[in-house]
């Protein structure tokens, strides 16, 4: 646990939420976005290779993540499913 919550202080992910997704997505003109769920355990994995990915492209490419559970607006919006 404390493995990843220091892989994202020192990453370039940002974690988007309803009210800032939007502007997330308007910042770069290529968005990679996880949508995730804190139960996922396989999406954890997947958030530490995009982080790590996050540190090499952070230039022109917007990487991002979005929990259901903050954020299930986003998830109703664009019908997304698990």
């Amino acid at each position: 646990m404390l493995f990843f919550l220091l892989s994202l202080i020192s990453s370039k992910t940002s974690k988007a939420n309803v009210r800032d997704f939007p502007k997330f997505l308007a910042k770069a003109p290529i968005s990679l976005t996880l949508f995730t769920s804190i139960q996922c355990q396989p999406c954890k994995k997947i958030q530490t290779f995009l982080d790590k990915l996050s540190n090499k492209y952070h230039t022109g490419v917007n990487f991002l993540y979005v929990d259901m559970q903050e954020s299930q607006p986003i998830f109703n919006k664009y019908n997304i499913q698990f």
